[in-house]
């Protein structure tokens, strides 16, 4: 089993000096830009992106832990090495706390003073709180992600049966903790922008979000990957069909929850509740609503109930880069429209930028984690009946 190392891994130099020139440049439209909000929001909506595939590759590793199968052994270093950058976007909430007051109308003493809702919800909905709460979710995340690093090492070096109940034991707390503590952050940092919405299933639709753009990560990983002698072997259709499927049960489930908080919204009627949706039928939000309609979950659900399709790691690997942009649009979606944005919302060259600069950054600190352990975790391997040619040629096409 290959151990593959940063100077074999290559990339990783080059996605940190796109990611650290990316970053200044938006850095630097900030400060001398006329706009400085606009900074702040698109950061907000990249730093969402890019967090929702930290954790949702934390949550599905989890999930592995819990139920098994073979996908689990082919995707886990993918996964762990993902949500091993949790640290850094700890480091990378930095700007979104200084920001607050650009982002956020509880931050802001003089619309408090002018509204009764803020003034009810200032003891929870206060810079001091909030990015307490942040900090504290995203250093047990971190904790959690490594705990679950370091079963997995020491499984690999002394396979012993514990193991397995410790990662039963460790998942089971760890989902419920991250569904729990997610909910609030997404609450926190995305719903709190418009202050007089609400909804109980929000937190349910981002974690299901980064569930799907998680899921999708570690296919277009794979994808990268297939070539690599460590990993060659172990792709081969029944594999890659267990992988879609997952995906499909992801596309599926967040179109559901979505349409369920649209659903109850609808049948309420009320104004302080339809506000979310106003924002994003109008101003050209309504073309970003159509296309994550068709696309997002309409194109996926129909290619993916194709067996065929699912068993290729080349069309399953173009779908889920497609997946991906949509992600980061839908990330935009839920951050960047609000009752306190002027429409139609204009559109900055930081919302292409800022993404590229956390991006660089993550995925610099993403292959040197993966490139730290085998690709491969050791445990037995499942036999499908196929010839280690016919599994070199699947996985080469």
């Amino acid at each position: 089993m290959t151990l593959l190392s940063p100077d074999k891994l290559p990339g990783i130099r080059a996605s940190l000096i796109v990611g650290s020139a990316a970053f200044a440049l938006a850095i630097a439209g900030a400060l001398f830009g006329r706009d400085g909000a606009a900074f702040y929001r698109a950061y907000l909506f990249a730093y969402i992106f890019w967090l929702g595939i930290s954790l949702g590759s934390m949550g599905i590793l989890m999930v592995y832990h819990l139920t098994g199968g073979n996908w689990g052994r082919l995707t886990s270093r993918i996964s762990e090495a993902a949500s091993l950058t949790l640290p850094l976007m700890l480091l990378l909430f930095v700007p979104i706390a200084f920001g607050a007051r650009q982002l956020y109308p509880w931050a802001n003493p003089d619309v408090v003073a002018a509204d009764p809702v803020l003034q009810h919800k200032a003891r929870v909905f206060n810079i001091a709180a909030v990015v307490l709460r942040a900090i504290v979710s995203l250093g047990l995340w971190s904790l959690l992600a490594g705990a679950l690093r370091w079963l997995s090492v020491a499984r690999d070096r002394r396979p012993k049966p514990r193991y397995g109940t410790l990662f039963s034991a460790l998942s089971g707390l760890g989902l419920v903790f991250y569904f729990l503590t997610m909910t609030s952050a997404a609450i926190d940092w995305i719903m709190s922008r418009e202050p007089h919405w609400y909804s109980t299933v929000f937190g349910i639709v981002v974690i299901m979000g980064q569930a799907l753009s998680a899921c999708s990560f570690m296919i277009v990983a794979l994808w990268a990957l297939r070539k690599d002698e460590a990993i060659a072997p172990a792709i081969h259709p029944e594999t890659l069909n267990d992988i879609g499927n997952l995906l499909l049960m992801f596309v599926i489930f967040w179109a559901y929850v979505s349409f369920a908080q649209l659903l109850v919204t609808w049948m309420g009627n009320m104004q302080d509740e339809v506000t979310w949706y106003y924002q994003r039928v109008r101003g050209g939000w309504q073309a970003v609503s159509i296309a994550l309609i068709a696309l997002h979950f309409f194109v996926p659900f129909l290619l993916l109930l194709g067996q065929q399709n699912k068993r290729r790691i080349a069309v399953l690997g173009s779908l889920a880069i497609g997946l991906l942009a949509l992600r980061l649009l839908d990330a935009a979606y839920l951050v960047l429209p609000t009752s306190t944005t002027e429409l139609p919302l204009p559109v900055s060259w930081l919302d292409f930028v800022t993404p590229i600069g956390i991006g660089g950054v993550w995925m610099a600190c993403f292959r040197w984690n993966l490139s730290r352990q085998p690709l491969l975790v050791r445990v037995a391997e499942e036999t499908t009946g196929r010839s280690h040619a016919e599994r070199s040629n699947i996985a080469t096409t």
